[in-house]
């Protein structure tokens, strides 16, 4: 990162799109890398996803912004595999506690969808943003590419209060 200034006509001129980070001081933050399950894999491909992460929260209400990024194709033209790098269509599933009429978390029905946002192939999602309660909470990425190449991802998950017990779980749990 860095700070520079450029008019404004150049910055059109020069730049195809600009990444803006959410950076709120006193917020908490971690990225898990991951990658995409190639499809030579043996995957049938249903669900291409590595793995799940849990995160447990403990703060009465979390503002959470969570996104997938995909690695930039600057400078992928120089090999043939290079060449056939493509961005995969990405997307995340939250899942929490499941909230009962009563305000409470019921015991019978463990886990509801929290949140959920999907993408085309491009380099990162929207921000997921949500406000969530107290509880553990599993952010499943999801690739719904046809590609025969692993491809890198990063999760990236801020939020307005700490996140306690940060887990990758294999994707067969």
């Amino acid at each position: 990162g860095g700070t520079f200034w450029m008019a404004y006509s150049d910055l059109l001129r020069r730049f195809e799109h600009i990444d803006v980070c959410k950076a709120r001081r006193g917020w908490s933050d971690f990225s898990v890398e991951g990658r995409t399950i190639p499809l030579s894999s043996g995957s049938s491909g249903d669900v291409l996803c590595k793995s799940i992460v849990s995160a447990t929260l403990t703060a009465k209400s979390t503002e959470v912004s969570a996104m997938i990024l995909q690695r930039t194709k600057r400078g992928k033209a120089h090999t043939s595999s290079d060449r056939r790098y493509w961005y995969q269509s990405m997307g995340l599933l939250v899942f929490g506690p499941y909230a009962s009429s009563n305000c409470g978390t019921s015991t019978t029905q463990p886990w509801q969808l929290a949140g959920a946002i999907f993408s085309g192939a491009k380099r990162d999602t929207s921000p997921l943003d949500l406000i969530l309660g107290p509880g553990k909470y599993f952010f499943v990425t999801l690739n719904f590419g046809s590609s025969a190449l692993a491809h890198p991802f990063a999760l990236r998950v801020t939020s307005s209060a700490p996140v306690d017990q940060i887990k990758i779980l294999d994707s067969a749990h």
